[in-house]
């Protein structure tokens, strides 16, 4: 979705119907729509995965990435307290703190 207007998402909804000319009901897939709020599409490159686009989402207060081989993952986010800062050579230092499972910075 494109807009020239500036504004924010207060709530959304999904659903889906399947065809009758298809099957219906009978030959879907589909069992349910669970909608996400997409932060961004990342990639996520841990040994094994492959090079496709995933997607970083906000559930209800819980990020999660959601990989194109199905995997979901909790994703914690450090953003409080984190700091980035700049270094000589146009480069940055982002400090935050560690942890065990993936992790999401918004500076």
């Amino acid at each position: 979705m494109s807009t020239t207007l500036v504004g924010r998402f207060s709530e959304f909804t999904a659903e889906y119907t399947h065809d009758d000319a298809l099957g219906g009901a009978l030959t879907s897939l589909i069992e349910s729509v669970t909608p996400h709020e997409l932060v961004k599409d990342v990639r996520v490159d841990l040994n094994g995965r492959d090079a496709v686009r995933d997607f970083l989402a906000l559930d209800i207060n819980t990020y999660r990435t959601y990989e194109s081989n199905g995997t979901d993952t909790l994703v914690i986010d450090r953003s409080l307290g984190a700091t980035l800062s700049a270094q000589p050579g146009d480069l940055y230092l982002l400090n935050f703190t560690p942890s065990t499972l993936p992790a999401y910075v918004h500076v």
